[in-house]
């Protein structure tokens, strides 16, 4: 029998079982459904070329940073990271005249946007504060998760006392402290590196992203693959394992506590189910996916995790993107390995807007980024991000990759040729490079990583999933632990951090 069982191999769940392999020496069994591991954190290879499906930077990786400790730790020093260009991310906003790339550095940030909007000195001043202090809030609220009980509620206290603006609406705090609709878009455009538009989010999801790439930003050298392959190397040197094509299809549940899964393994000729039993049973796939597909509920189960299934059910759906992945056969002129945010709107962000657009094949935003670049790789690649809803693909649910029909085909091709000619418009030259190309839709993330609609960020992240205080480890179920970013934030680094706060409990 294993010591542990964890369900999906992300990041969040290898960080869990990481640690319980290094520290306690405990035998951790991984469950996961796709071929390869690392949940996002995977990359796949055409034509000697590959990409990294769901990491395009990471912050907080400088040597000494507590996330870094931690991912040497998980990979026994072994993972090098790249440093990116001091200027990081570049956004580039026609409809405001601005074409702005961000420094590292808090100083050299705050004077950059003061030097663009001397009008608003006073108010980056106090944005840059409370920044500041929503980081704070939060990595406290990390830090409850990882305390003996007897000492939360002393967290929970200063938590308390720092929580500010933390729970505001970040449209709402924007609108509230700059006169300045430009400065607003430019600060508000990257939203998309947690998922949920300003009119939703709560500012501690902006202010996490903001002061997460204070100091600039990392990628891992060999790309982000290389994350799941040196932890896995823990966890087996602990008499633990990671078994792959592994589709978990229920959590056995007795007298109200975990005490095993059900498993269909396809990774053989012919599907095999099978169950495993473990005193602890710790679940990396989402919450929503977690307590609606893997629990009873009806019964007991069901009884017991009523009120949290409410609660995930009333959040609402997070963000997916369309991604379009590019062989070239050079980079453009210009091109550093920045990150590039393309933003023809001068409005607020409106999903439903912006996904009418993209189908009808004039996207309004995308983001930019080239992987090899950063990983280091021979093979010039980009790729193009424009997040959509997932509604917009309902009529395709249930469909296979590859066999989805000849109006799915065209739209991919057509959304592809706009983004194409959006990217061109701030990389001259890229439309030219192109030599491959292949298109991602919600549809391509939920099949590969089993997150429902293709909601790759989990639960959003609005003011009403902390008041609910979802982002917790803990669950109603006895020996039944939650890891990932649902557990905590999305991101590397975010559901790492939860995987830490998992392990601890």
């Amino acid at each position: 029998m294993y010591d542990a069982i964890v369900i999906g191999s992300g990041i969040g769940s290898l960080t869990t079982a990481g640690l319980l392999a290094r520290t306690a020496g405990a035998r951790v069994l991984v469950l996961e459904q796709h071929t390869t591991p690392g949940g996002l954190t995977h990359s796949f290879r055409r034509m000697g070329a590959s990409w990294d499906v769901g990491v395009h930077y990471v912050g907080d990786m400088e040597p000494g940073s507590r996330p870094r400790q931690l991912m040497d730790y998980l990979t026994a020093g072994a993972l090098t990271w790249n440093r990116m260009p001091a200027g990081y991310d570049r956004f580039y906003l026609p409809g405001h005249g601005l074409d702005v790339t961000i420094p590292a550095g808090a100083d050299e940030y705050q004077r950059l946007l003061t030097s663009l909007f001397p009008h608003e000195k006073k108010a980056i001043r106090r944005y840059c504060r409370d920044v500041k202090r929503a980081y704070s809030w939060m990595s406290l609220h990390y830090a409850r998760e990882m305390v003996p009980p007897r000492a939360a509620p002393a967290v929970r206290l200063a938590q308390r006392a720092l929580a500010g603006h933390a729970l505001e609406r970040t449209q709402h705090y924007m609108e509230r402290r700059f006169r300045d609709p430009a400065l607003r878009t430019l600060l508000t455009t990257h939203w998309g590196d947690y998922g949920v538009e300003p009119t939703r989010s709560a500012f501690v999801a902006h202010a996490m992203i903001v002061g997460h790439y204070m100091n600039g930003a990392w990628f891992p050298s060999g790309g982000s693959a290389q994350i799941a392959r040196m932890i896995e190397k823990g966890i087996t040197s602990a008499g633990g394992c990671i078994r792959l094509g592994q589709d978990v299809e229920e959590i056995l549940v007795e007298d109200e506590a975990a005490v095993g899964v059900r498993v269909t393994d396809h990774s053989g000729a012919a599907p095999l189910t099978y169950e495993e039993r473990a005193p602890i049973i710790i679940s990396g796939i989402g919450a929503r996916e977690t307590y609606q597909h893997l629990l009873p509920t009806t019964g007991p189960t069901g009884g017991l995790t009523a009120r949290v299934r409410e609660q995930v059910a009333g959040l609402g759906h997070g963000g997916s993107a369309v991604t379009v992945y590019l062989t070239l056969d050079h980079y453009p002129e210009g091109v550093t390995g920045a990150n590039v945010w393309i933003n023809t709107d001068t409005g607020r962000a409106d999903p439903a807007r912006m996904t009418a657009d993209l189908l009808d094949g004039h996207p309004r935003s995308a983001f930019i980024s080239f992987p090899a670049i950063k990983s280091g790789e021979a093979h010039a690649t980009a790729e193009i991000i424009s997040f959509v809803t997932p509604e917009a693909f309902e009529r395709w649910e249930g469909t296979q990759p590859k066999h989805r029909g000849r109006d799915y085909e065209a739209l991919t091709s057509s959304m592809a040729r706009a983004l194409i000619d959006l990217a061109e418009s701030a990389v001259p030259g890229l439309k030219d490079a192109v030599r491959y190309v292949e298109v991602g839709t919600p549809l391509t993330v939920e099949h590969y990583t089993s997150h429902t609609d293709g909601c790759f960020y989990g639960l959003p992240l609005t003011p009403e999933r902390f008041h609910a205080d979802l982002g917790s480890p803990s669950t109603p179920i006895t020996n039944l632990i939650l890891t990932g970013q649902d557990a905590g934030m999305p991101g590397i680094v975010g559901a790492a951090m939860a995987g830490l706060s998992a392990a601890c409990k």
